[in-house]
């Protein structure tokens, strides 16, 4: 299921060369939550922090949101195991509700 995820987070286009398929890209983003931290191994989780701070880079609004929210995702993880809790009203510059 990673390896399915972290092809899904690169899908490209069938239609167009050299393009996301941004559907699947984002159904992939949508698929990252607390909970799956949870149950992915440390190297597992590297590799998906790591495309979403790359994609936190993209000129693509889309997928700027989608890497912020998952990083948001990983960060009230580890609020949790430390046992703290994480403020929800907290944006990312630039992005509103």
């Amino acid at each position: 299921m990673r390896a399915k995820l972290v092809q899904d987070l690169n899908a490209t286009s069938n239609s167009e060369l050299g393009s996301l398929d941004y559907d699947n890209v984002v159904n992939a983003y949508e698929k990252i939550s607390v909970d799956i931290f949870y149950t992915i191994r440390v190297d597992h989780a590297l590799v998906i922090l790591s495309h979403c701070v790359y994609d936190m880079s993209s000129e693509e609004l889309i997928l700027r949101h989608n890497a912020y929210k998952s990083l948001r995702s990983f960060v009230e993880f580890a609020a949790l195991i430390l046992g703290q809790v994480v403020n929800n009203h907290c944006e990312m510059p630039g992005m509103h509700a």
